[in-house]
């Protein structure tokens, strides 16, 4: 699918995926989103985000956001390195975590990234997984 065909059929992607999303990410964006306002969806979003995971490692703020990160997807902490079988797997996650802030969160507080609906669809998703990724793995139980 084309990027033009994919900003065309946005409104019944945005209603499908933001039911889907993880709920702190949903609540952060759906207004913004709804009334077309991407950029400040993605950085309501990503800002929901980094105060999650400043609050689930008990920092008062994400001044060291490295740390907070870190912290927040410490395989211990987690009860596992799932879904990755290598800890360099998760240390380079946490490192994308970190990267996803400087890439996105940042430069849309400054207002100098541009946001197409296409875009902050991906951004979306990034910062859902980032947000279903500090919750400890869930094990399915299989179908009887």
């Amino acid at each position: 699918m084309t990027i033009l065909a994919l900003e065309g059929n946005s409104q019944a992607l945005w209603g499908l995926m933001l039911e889907r999303l993880h709920p702190t990410i949903s609540e952060a964006a759906d207004s913004l989103i709804a009334e077309g306002r991407y950029g400040p969806g993605v950085l309501e979003a990503l800002k929901a985000c980094e105060h999650e995971f400043a609050s689930r490692s008990g920092a008062a703020d994400c001044k060291d956001r490295a740390l907070v990160i870190k912290t927040c997807l410490d395989p211990k902490r987690r009860g596992s390195i799932e879904p990755w079988t290598d800890e360099k797997h998760l240390l380079a996650f946490q490192n994308f975590c970190i990267n996803a802030f400087i890439a996105c969160r940042n430069p849309l507080a400054h207002g100098v990234l541009p946001m197409s609906a296409s875009q902050a669809f991906s951004w979306l998703g990034v910062a859902h997984l980032m947000m279903t990724m500090m919750d400890p793995p869930v094990t399915e139980t299989p179908s009887p």
